[in-house]
Parts: structure tokens; C-alpha cells; sequence
């Protein structure tokens, strides 16, 4: 579909060289470049042609509705809503008709593509009802994520993939771009912040993969979220230590990962980077959402599984309760680790 001349481009770039230039018929992009393209002043817009373009497909994030209306009506109705993932490429298409039909729609399976809504237990949902999202095409690919814990039924391949240690895994990209937040500053206050939110993570990071460890010893499957459903009914005090955990990933007040978030972003904004901090900010909302489903299904979810078997661990369980209080603890009495890493630069 995307065949021809493509091209792909930043969004201060696209109304300005390439397309005109380069007279591309398709072009690659995710709903934010489309939201700065159309922010961008009529004049600016109106003196590049673009008329050239035949295909402009979105993917990466979610295509709203009224965006997607605002962007056809400017450049006409060429926009195709991609949705789906590294594993299964794509699992429906959206084409300009669908996206006039109903702005915002997921579209459909194309040719090729089997696409079903399956409960837990591998059996397809009826109408109207919730399920997981499975997809089966001839473009499956597993060696991106290993391929071993991807969930698949039959031939088809989940969308999402629930799985806590992957999570966990993948969730460190955020972090570092909070680390960065106060590297970005330029000054020592930034390089302490940035300092201090390091080993804040690596705390917090060693505390919950502990966890998996520790749960993991005693029989109990803890790779996907779901494995932890009714936790607390089962184990109230391991329950309470992954709480301390998550909240602390999340920035939950007064954890020390709250502290660590709040001081990058005060770099941030003492480096004169309003912009940089309310995109920390709002990506630390998203992520929160992770961390808290996590303590969603510990206390509000019904049991599954065979009970957690009783070992004699009691000295891992040690090391492990001691490193997952100091999330409270040094959430607390903050305050001189900060004074530390400050005067690691300032002297």
C-alpha cells in the first residue's frame, strides 16, 4: 500500500520541503506530528503543494477522531488508520471512508489478517462483551520480544501482551528519559537531580524484580499481571511489599519515586523548559496507569491459581521486605540523599 515514493519527515518539515520538493505520494506518520502540522499557521501550510500525496498513514498511537476529520479536511481524504504491533504488523485498517464514517475507528482486518476477541481460557467472547485482542496473519513475528512468552491460541498472536516482566523491562526507556529531564538542565542542580533519580530507580527496579524472584521460589507464576490477581487474599504481607513497589514506580506520594520525579522536573523547569516538564508530567500520568493496575488486581480481584506454597526463604524474603520498605522509608527522609548528590557537583 505504502509503494512509490514515501517519504518520511518531522512534522516542522513536512508543509515546508519534502513533500513539495520531493512530489512524495505516501508519507508515514503518528497523530502528534498531525496535531503540530495542523497547529502550524494556514500561511505556512498554504505555501507548500502537497497535492502529490496519495497515502498519509498513521500508526504508533491512538488516531482521535476529530483530528483525524481536521486533517482530511485540510488535506483531503488520503488518511489510512493503521492499528496494530511489531509482532503482528497490522491488525486493521483503517481507510479514508471508514475514518469519514466514524472518525477514529480501528477500521478493519484486511485481506489476510484474522482478527478475534478471546476470554481467558482461549474462547472467543460474544458480541458486546470484552476479551483480549488475538491476530493471525502471515507477518507474525516473534523474535522481537523472544518469542517464548508471547501469548498465542491456535494461529493467532495477542495484540497486547500483559506480561510484568516485560513491562518492568520496556518501562526502563521512560525512566532514563526522566533521568535525562534533569541532565537537560545543563547545571549542577540538574546533574544531582538526574543523580538522585538514578539510584532512586535502581531501588526501585532491584525491589521489583526481587519480587518476581521471591514469588517465583515459592511456586507462584508471576509473569503476567494477571498472575497476581487476588494476591492479597493469598499473601497479605507480599501483597503490601509489591504495593510499596508499584506506587513508588508510579510517583505515588510520599514513595521516593514521587521525590525522584519531582525533582527532575523542577530541573527542568529551572533549566527554563516549561514544554520539557509538562511532557514529563503527562507521560508520568500514562505511565502511572502500569504501576496501579498492578495493585488493582492484588486487592480487588478474585484469586486464580494453585495457593502460593511455603518455603523456607526467610532470608530472601528479608533482604527483599528490607529493600522494598526503604521505597517508604527513604521517601521519607529524603532529603539527604539529595544533599549528597548536590554536593557530589556543587562541592
Amino acid at each position: 500500500m505504502l509503494a512509490g515514493a514515501a517519504l518520511g519527515c518531522s512534522a516542522q518539515d513536512l508543509p515546508r520541503r519534502p513533500v513539495a520538493r520531493s512530489r512524495a505520494d505516501a508519507l508515514a506518520v503518528v497523530p502528534i506530528m498531525m496535531q503540530r502540522i495542523l497547529d502550524l499557521p494556514e500561511e505556512t501550510i498554504a505555501k507548500y503543494d502537497t497535492s502529490s500525496l496519495k497515502v498519509v498513514a498513521a500508526s504508533g498511537s491512538a488516531l482521535p477522531g476529530d483530528l483525524s476529520t481536521r486533517w482530511m479536511d485540510r488535506f483531503g481524504d488520503t488518511l489510512y488508520n493503521l492499528y496494530g504491533s511489531t509482532e503482528v504488523a497490522w491488525a486493521t485498517i483503517a481507510t479514508p471512508a471508514d475514518l469519514r464514517a466514524a472518525p477514529g475507528t480501528a477500521g478493519r482486518p484486511p485481506r489476510g489478517t484474522v482478527v478475534k476477541l478471546l476470554d481467558e481460557k482461549g474462547v472467543e467472547v460474544k458480541p458486546g462483551e470484552t476479551g483480549r485482542i488475538f491476530v493471525g496473519n502471515e507477518m507474525l513475528f516473534e523474535g522481537y520480544t523472544g518469542g517464548g512468552s508471547k501469548d498465542v491460541v491456535g494461529n493467532l498472536m495477542a495484540l497486547v501482551q500483559p506480561n510484568l516482566k516485560r513491562m518492568l523491562a520496556y518501562s526502563t526507556v521512560s525512566h532514563v528519559g526522566f533521568l535525562f529531564l534533569g541532565l537537560a538542565g545543563g547545571n549542577a542542580a540538574g546533574y544531582a537531580a538526574a543523580m538522585f533519580y538514578a539510584i532512586s530507580y535502581s531501588i526501585m527496579a532491584a525491589a521489583a524484580f526481587g519480587a518476581i524472584v521471591v514469588l517465583s521460589n515459592r511456586g507462584f507464576e508471576a509473569d503476567r499481571i494477571d498472575d497476581f490477581k487476588g494476591l492479597n487474599a493469598r499473601d497479605p504481607w507480599m501483597a503490601g511489599m509489591v504495593l510499596c513497589i508499584m506506587a513508588s514506580l508510579a510517583g505515588v506520594p510520599p514513595f521516593l519515586g514521587f521525590w525522584a520525579k519531582l525533582v527532575v522536573l523542577r530541573a527542568a523547569l529551572q533549566g527554563d523548559m516549561l514544554w520539557l516538564a509538562i511532557i514529563g508530567i503527562v507521560f508520568a500520568v500514562v505511565g502511572a496507569f502500569y504501576y496501579l493496575r498492578v495493585i488493582k488486581v492484588m486487592y480487588f480481584d478474585e484469586p486464580v491459581g494453585a495457593p502460593i506454597v511455603a518455603r523456607d526463604d526467610r532470608p530472601l524474603r528479608l533482604a527483599f521486605g528490607v529493600n522494598a520498605l526503604a521505597l517508604l522509608v527513604l521517601g521519607i527522609f529524603w532529603n539527604p540523599i539529595m544533599v549528597w548528590c548536590q554536593q557530589s557537583f556543587i562541592g
